[in-house]
This record gives structure tokens, C-alpha cells and sequence, in this order.
């Protein structure tokens, strides 16, 4: 019995070696109860004495206990400092600053003057008289149609009249020779009216000879194809020898560069934060931002703004004209705009990575008068730069966390630091390498205290959750009846937006990635929230596909059907967008 004792001792040791990790794991997990892990140890046998029982549990809690302590060292291995060391952050002072009113769209640039250059009249193309691409001035000639028929027009037209011309010296000399003979009474009143009425009409066709005299000579002229406007020429439609016909067919096209205009447009709900529709009497500047993120140096003014609201897009329609006399920009071409209508007081910025996301929205880490981390919901603008616009939820003086975001949570008792100071490492954290999730920090005083105030706030956090309207996140893949024709009506609407608004400018500008966004959707059909959850790295791309939802709730989606909206108040879609190179490129 004893050798059976000490051979099950030893399997089980064994065992126990092999897997301790995994019991350390097991047991650090919070919601794990410890019958749960010992409940092998607690079957009955039969077959087994009271003593090998007893041998059996006293393992047991003895490996409890070995796993229990490795979730101590697990704690302190995990980035966290060890209990009673604050940890150290770097930390910025919310003042208040004036930012700009402003906001930002994607453009494209088109020529002040765009002529299409086709011919007046018909023939075959003998020259190109300019070369492709060159400037050209106005009047300048441009291209050659062979003039022969139209010299031969010219001369049948010169020729009708001069026998126009004198046909009329014929009728003028019988209308006075008549006039001498009815002054005798030889002839009668009638012979001299037709004498008058006959040189009366040759004086109408010397006119009408005239004119196709001149018709023919505008004719002959159009054979040379000159230059309207000055400008940029475009390439060469045709070829010499081309048979071309009057007035359809495209030879090339003009375009002048300098100015240069930007068309551009807003949603309702961009439009609501100037305060209403833009008009060239309320916008003071428009900046305009090259593909490479650099600002263009000449500023613009807005030469046109629509006065109503495209119904299709939900959009206002807008225009800016730039100065390019270097010619850098080039019709075409996608670029973005800032529109600045006035500045805005009273606001805060901070870094954007000082800005944490969650399902129960954005907020900021603050120091308290205790040195301890406290979340503080923030209601944020636009972004300046790289920073974020604070609109609610800061005070001036606030002592903003701007790193170790990851390891804080509500109530850690942390070390401030000002940004820009090395903050100061102990010895265990500068062993870490790759940063993990961490457990929540013990203040200074005893590590069990820290538990409760945890809890507590979990709790608080929750209460606000439940509060807050029943939301419920789905997949355009789901396959629950109530869902699949809702969700597929939605998917067409900004799918519709997709080829009308941004797969050409994706195309154009060379963006590719892949952005996810969660799209918050009331029981009316209005749109409540667009958050990004996987980000291409790419803000334009990022912004772009976000517009795309903005544009297609402008008009509002369907409402939900009486299955959803009696038990869901917000609806939260996931909606996925890859954009891929093309393999020819």
C-alpha cells in the first residue's frame, strides 16, 4: 500500500511540474472559482484507503498554493511597478486656447477656362500647326483642313457677284431711258413700274451675292483651326490625313491654369458646425493641401457656393480659386481643402494618443490632488494638426496623462511628469520589453485596498453602461431574419455611395488598405455614430470612408421594422472597406 502511495505521489509531482503554468493561469484568472480546478481531487473512490485521501487533497492544496503565488510574480511581471511605487507618466497642463473654425474636404482641381477646340467646318485634317502640351496664345493656329473646296466656294461666290453687279447696271439705265420716254407719253405708266421693280431686285440679289461672298470667305478662314482662348494645349485627337466633320469632331482641348479653380462640397451636418450654409461673405480663407500633406502657399477665395442642397448627395457645392502661375497644379487632380469661417474660444488640445476610445465614448486620464488616475469623458472636435480639439470635459489646469495610457486604470496612483522630462523607471521596469495588459495597480498603502476601490469603480462604469440606450452590434453577415433585409437595404445605399463618391479618388490617388467602421443607427433611421475600429493608417482614407456613411445618413436610413425597434434603440453596424491595388499596376 505505502509503494502505491509514494508511486502515486510521484505521477502526480510529475504532473504537476509539467502543467504548472497552466494551473498558475487558471487560478489568476478572476472568474475562476477554486472548486472548479480541485474538483478531481474530490471524487470518491472506492478502491482508495483514507490515507492516500488524505495524501491526495494535502497535493492539492499545496499546489493551490504554489499556483497562487505565481500569480503574484505573474503581477509584477506584467509591467505593472511593484505595490507602493507610483507609477510614472508624462503629463500636460489643459490650458485654454482659440482654434480655428474650420473643416476639411476632399477636392478636385479644374481650369478656370476649359475650351474644347472642334472644327467649324468639315474636311480632311492636312497639318497640326502646334506642339502637344505647349502653351498657346489666343488666335494662335492651330491645325490645317484643306482649304481647296473652300477656295473654289469663294471664287463661284465672287463670281455671282460681279454678274450681280452687272446685271444691276443693266436694269439702273433702262429704268432712266423709260423715265425720258414716259415724260413724252410714248410709253405707258406700266413699262416704266416693271423698269423700277426690276432694278429694285437687282439691287436685292447684289446683296444676297454679297453675303455668300462673305459666308464663303469665313469659310475658307475656318480651314485654319486657331487657338480661343490662351492656355495649355491637350493632345492630338486625330491624325493628319483624319476626315473631320463640322463642329463634333474633338481635335484637343484648352485649358487655361492660372487662376485655377477647386471644386469641392460640405454635408448638412459638416455645414452645422460653421453655423449654417457657407457663402463667399462668411468664409475668410481657403487653405488648400497637397497630396503630400503640404499646404499649398497660395491662399484661396471661394468663387461660387450652390444655393441649395444637392439632393442626391446631401451636399452644398462649393468653389475656390487659386493663383498658378508656376502652374504646379494641374487639372484634375484630388486634393483637399480647409475652409476657415472664424475662430473658436475657450476650447483645449492635446495629443491624439492622449485620447483613449471605448464603448462608452472618448475620454482623458487626468491627475487628481491625490496622484491618481482619473477618466474624464471629453466631447472632441476636429483634429489641428496632430493633436486633438477639446470641446467639453476639461478644465484649465488639468493635469492631461499623455503615455502609459495601456497599464493605467481608474484610481492608479501614478507619478506626473512633465512632458518632455524623462520620466523616472525603476529597475523592474526597465527589464520589460514588450508592454501587456496589466491588472489593476495597488496604491501606496496596502495591496488589498486597491480591490474594492477597483470594483467600485467597475461597477460605477457599468451602472453608466445600462444607462446608457440598448445597443446591440451586428455584422452585415447575420443571418437573423429580423436583420438580413434591413442590413441589405443599408448596404446598398453605401454601396451606391461607394461608386459615385470614392473608389475613383482612391484610384486616382493610389490609397489601399483596409478600414472598419461601426456605424450607430437610431430606431428613426438617423444616423447617431461613426467610429473607426480598425484604421488603414491612412487619415485620408480613414476620412474618406467615414464620408461616405455621413453622406448616405444625410437623408436618413430606413426606420427599423417592428421587430427590431421594440426591443433595440441603437443599432451598431460593422461595415468593412478593402481597398486593393490593381494588378495591372
Amino acid at each position: 500500500m505505502i509503494l502505491q502511495i509514494f508511486i502515486y505521489i510521484y505521477h502526480f509531482s510529475i504532473y504537476n511540474l509539467h502543467t504548472y503554468k497552466d494551473v498558475s493561469k487558471l487560478f489568476c484568472a478572476p472568474s475562476r472559482e477554486l472548486e472548479i480546478v480541485a474538483f478531481g481531487f474530490n471524487q470518491s473512490n472506492h478502491h482508495t484507503s483514507p490515507a492516500v485521501n488524505y495524501l491526495k487533497r494535502a497535493i492539492a492544496t499545496l499546489t493551490i498554493s504554489v499556483a497562487l503565488a505565481a500569480c503574484g510574480s505573474n503581477d509584477q511581471a506584467s509591467g505593472q511597478p511593484p505595490a507602493g511605487v507610483a507609477m510614472p507618466v508624462s503629463v500636460i497642463e489643459a490650458r485654454p486656447t482659440s482654434v480655428p473654425v474650420s473643416a476639411e474636404a476632399v477636392a478636385q482641381t479644374e481650369g478656370a477656362k476649359e475650351v474644347e477646340i472642334r472644327p467649324r467646318v468639315g474636311g480632311i485634317l492636312l497639318k497640326r500647326l502646334y506642339e502637344e502640351g505647349a502653351a498657346v496664345t489666343a488666335g494662335q493656329p492651330m491645325f490645317l483642313i484643306d482649304p481647296v473646296p473652300y477656295q473654289n466656294a469663294l471664287a463661284q461666290a465672287e463670281a455671282q457677284l460681279a454678274e450681280q453687279k452687272a446685271r444691276i447696271e443693266q436694269t439702273r439705265r433702262e429704268e432712266n431711258r423709260l423715265q425720258g420716254l414716259l415724260a413724252t407719253q410714248s410709253i405707258s405708266q406700266r413699262e416704266y413700274d416693271d423698269a423700277v421693280s426690276d432694278n429694285a431686285v437687282a439691287n436685292a440679289a447684289l446683296q444676297q451675292a454679297a453675303v455668300r461672298v462673305r459666308d464663303a470667305e469665313l469659310n475658307l478662314s475656318y480651314a485654319t483651326v486657331t487657338a480661343p482662348v490662351a492656355g495649355t494645349s491637350g493632345r492630338f485627337q486625330f491624325s493628319e490625313g483624319a476626315l473631320v466633320a463640322a463642329n463634333t469632331s474633338l481635335l484637343t482641348t484648352i485649358v487655361q491654369l492660372s487662376p485655377i479653380w477647386v471644386r469641392f462640397s460640405f454635408s448638412d451636418n459638416e455645414l452645422a458646425r460653421f453655423g449654417g450654409h457657407l457663402t463667399e461673405q462668411n468664409v475668410q480663407q481657403v487653405t488648400l493641401i497637397l497630396p503630400d500633406g503640404s499646404e499649398y502657399q497660395q491662399k484661396g477665395q471661394l468663387n461660387f457656393a450652390a444655393s441649395r442642397i444637392d439632393p442626391l448627395l446631401g451636399t452644398q457645392q462649393l468653389r475656390a480659386t487659386f493663383e498658378n502661375a508656376d502652374q504646379r497644379l494641374l487639372p484634375g487632380q484630388f486634393v483637399r481643402v480647409r475652409v476657415t469661417t472664424g475662430e473658436r474660444t475657450g476650447v483645449f488640445v492635446v495629443p491624439q494618443t492622449a485620447v483613449v476610445t471605448s464603448d462608452l465614448g472618448r475620454f482623458v486620464y487626468v491627475v487628481n490632488e491625490k496622484n491618481a488616475a482619473t477618466a474624464r469623458p471629453v466631447v472632441v472636435g476636429n483634429w489641428l494638426g496632430t493633436d486633438w480639439v477639446i470641446l467639453e470635459g476639461l478644465n484649465a489646469g488639468d493635469k492631461v496623462i499623455i503615455n502609459n495610457l495601456i497599464k493605467l486604470r481608474p484610481g492608479t496612483v501614478v507619478s506626473p511628469q512633465a512632458s518632455g522630462t524623462a520620466p523616472k523607471v525603476t529597475p523592474a521596469q526597465a527589464l520589460e520589453t514588450t508592454p501587456t495588459k496589466a491588472p489593476e495597480v495597488a496604491p501606496t498603502q496596502a495591496p488589498a485596498q486597491s480591490q474594492p476601490a477597483a470594483r467600485a469603480q467597475i461597477a460605477k462604469d457599468y451602472e453608466a453602461y445600462q444607462k446608457r440606450p440598448k445597443r446591440r452590434f451586428i455584422g452585415a453577415h447575420t443571418q437573423e431574419p429580423h436583420f438580413i433585409s434591413y442590413v441589405k437595404d443599408w448596404r446598398l445605399k453605401i454601396e451606391q455611395l461607394e461608386n459615385l463618391n470614392y473608389p475613383e479618388a482612391a484610384k486616382r490617388e493610389k490609397l489601399y488598405g483596409t478600414v472598419q467602421l461601426t456605424v450607430g443607427i437610431k430606431s428613426d433611421g438617423s444616423l447617431e455614430s461613426v467610429e473607426i475600429n480598425r484604421s488603414s493608417g491612412n487619415k485620408i482614407l480613414d476620412e474618406a470612408a467615414m464620408r461616405i456613411v455621413k453622406l448616405a445618413g444625410q437623408n436618413g436610413f430606413a426606420p427599423f421594422p417592428p421587430e427590431i425597434s421594440q426591443d433595440i434603440d441603437i443599432l451598431h453596424i460593422t461595415r468593412t472597406w478593402v481597398f486593393k491595388e490593381p494588378l495591372s499596376e
